[in-house]
């Protein structure tokens, strides 16, 4: 005969909220249980499994939301999904971008020199040094 677990409702509470994207913490809260409870729970093969089941699921949930925040606009996302989904393809892009702000960066240090230099020269020219 089977042991009827008492907590199974709590249980079943903890793993259908993780599964919807929330935190531990407000999976427990929720099912009115603390942190260490459901630590001390995890030992029970069965719970252990669906919680591990429950967070593949939360994975689901925040792709779901990756996926159309990049659809929204969001050209960062765009970025990070491409270079993450695709990377044979796109796994450069990142280096691409830093190297090119850097070089940008660079320019601008020996454009404001130049500038500083010439507005020095003119001054000198003018008798204004």
């Amino acid at each position: 005969m089977h042991k009827i677990d008492k907590n199974s409702y709590k249980k079943k509470a903890i793993t259908e909220s993780l599964s919807t994207g929330v935190s531990i913490t407000q999976a427990c809260l929720g099912a009115g249980i603390a942190r260490e409870t459901f630590y001390l729970w995890l030992k029970d093969k069965r719970f252990a499994q669906a919680v591990e089941i429950a967070k593949r699921s939360r994975c689901v949930v925040l792709e779901d939301a990756m996926h159309k925040t990049a659809l929204g606009g969001n050209a960062t996302m765009q970025i990070f999904l491409a270079c993450n989904l695709m990377p044979e393809k796109y796994k450069s892009v990142n280096h691409q971008v830093l190297t090119f702000s850097k070089e940008i960066e660079e320019g601008k240090k020996v454009l404001s020199e130049a500038l500083d230099d010439m507005q020095k020269k003119a001054r000198r020219k003018h008798g204004e040094e």
